[in-house]
Parts: structure tokens; sequence; C-alpha cells
């Protein structure tokens, strides 16, 4: 099937879109490009289509039909792109003016090398890149476009690390695409995806106060988003209070004293359950 799909690109061929839906799950990359290609008037309800019915989790495909729609939107897409945002804020308790507490993580990506197979004929695939590269070609235009170069092997190479890669449609690639309706630039969106607060504990009175105005500071900036989506027409005001991103809140109490993890005796531990949290918010798990 890679090769028949290869031969339908290369051949620009027309593709019905039912046989879209059925190929896609297996087939993500081809079908990415042929969507790409489409005239736009085709080529937009199949993308919103496959941007809010994901073929699986991570799925390139919903992320090339995200740009596509970013480019040329669509009636529900705004709303639905900045509902689906999930910020992560850090909420880091400390005493007062004592230090706060740094974290990081990093992520590899570990692929499985598999043997070629020996005498099978090579067929084209594709692969997607953010950077201009020998051989290949703009697909989606943009303020950060997306690259296909087409590649031959004599097996099915995949999604993995180690074969045609993809793209990630995660908190900071919508946030990008919100931006690119809004004909601005990302860095004009004067709220993060990963949010830190580091609060210095007197009282739960007062740590909760703080607590509030922090989540309501945030959301504030959400529903200005909001209202510059509504007046470019791209998001019914009637959308608005359930297009807000969602936020999780990651709670770090860092009142401790000593290497043996030692609270002050007045530093009880703070509940949860004590705190109502606004719509849209929630504890992170």
């Amino acid at each position: 099937m890679t090769a028949v799909l290869d031969a339908l690109i290369q051949l620009n061929a027309v593709v019905p879109a039912a046989t879209l839906r059925k190929l896609a799950p297996d087939f993500e990359n081809a079908l990415a490009v042929i969507l790409a290609r489409m005239p736009t008037e085709e080529s937009g309800p199949l993308s919103l289509e496959f941007y809010r019915s994901p073929i699986k989790a991570d799925s390139t495909l919903q992320y090339i039909s995200a740009a596509l729609l970013a480019l040329h939107p669509r009636s529900g897409f705004a709303g639905k792109l900045l509902g689906d945002i999930k910020v992560r804020a850090a909420v880091v308790v400390i005493l007062p003016r004592g230090p706060s507490e740094a974290s990081g993580s990093t992520g590899d990506c570990f692929g499985s090398s598999k043997p070629p197979h020996d005498g099978w004929p090579e067929s084209g695939q594709y692969k997607f890149s953010g950077e201009i590269s020998d051989g290949a070609s703009l697909l989606v235009a943009g303020t950060e476009p997306i690259y296909v170069s087409r590649v031959e092997s004599s097996r099915y190479l995949g999604d993995t690390c180690d074969g045609l890669g993809g793209f990630y449609l995660g908190a900071e690639q919508r946030r990008h695409f919100i931006a690119e309706m809004l004909c601005v630039a990302s860095e004009a969106i004067p709220w993060k995806t990963d949010p830190r607060r580091d609060i210095e504990f007197e009282s739960f009175q007062q740590f909760h106060g703080e607590l509030l105005a922090f989540i309501d500071e945030q959301q504030q900036m959400y529903r200005a988003t909001a209202k510059a989506l509504e007046a470019r027409g791209l998001l019914d005001p009637s959308e608005a209070p359930q297009s807000l991103p969602q936020m999780e809140v990651d709670l770090t109490d860092a009142r401790w004293v000593d290497s043996d993890d030692e609270r002050p005796k007045d530093a009880e531990p703070i509940s949860k359950d004590a705190i109502k949290l606004p719509a849209r918010v929630l504890w992170a798990e």
C-alpha cells in the first residue's frame, strides 16, 4: 500500500475523502501529504474532522490538520483549539524569604532499529521537518512552515525515532497556532503553557488568596485571547466559557529546612480539599 500511496502522491491524483478516512490509521504521513495538497475548500472539512477525532495519540496527521486550519480557519476550530490547551502551572510553596525549588526533566526518544528486507522493492515514504533541507519541499506555509521530503526504503519506516518521525501537537504548538490565526508572533501572547509561581507561606488564608489571584491572573489572559479571536470572527461569544485553556496546578510544598526534610513546627501540610478551584482548573496528578 505504501507504493500505491507514493504513486498517487507523485501523480497528484485525487483521492476520495472516504478512502482517506479508511487509510489514515495506518498511513498517516502519506495521508497528511495528500491532505495538504488538496484544494482548501476540499481539505478544510476533512482537516477539521482529523483534528477533532485524531486517529491516535500524538498524531502527525492531527498536527498537519491543525496547521492547515490555522491558515484557513473553519467554524468551531478556534474554540476547540484554545480549549484543548492544557496549561501545567507549577506552584511552589516556600518559607518567607526562603529559596525556591528548582526542578527539571529531560526526555529521550529511543527507536528500535529494524533490519531491511533484502530483495524487496523500495517504495517512497514521507518525512516531515520544520527546516528546509536538500530535496525537501514546502508542504504547509505559515510562520513556522512544514517541509516534506521523500525517502525510499524496502520496509515501512513508520512513525519511529529511527524512521519517519513526526510532529506532536502539544500545548505550546496549539498556542502557536492560536497566534497564527491572530496574525501575531507567538511571543505576543502573554500567557505561557508552563507558568510558575513561588508563594511565600505565612498563613493558609494568605496562601489561598495568592493562589487564587495567580489563577485569576492567568485566566484573565486566556479571556483576552478569546476576545481577540472573537474580534476576528473566529470564535462565537457563546463558545468562550468552554474555550479557555484548562489549567492543571502542580503544587509543591518546599517548606523544608534541613537535609532530613524536617518541616517547621507550624508548617502543616496544605489541604487541597480546603481549596475550591475555579472552573477549568484542577490539581495535577
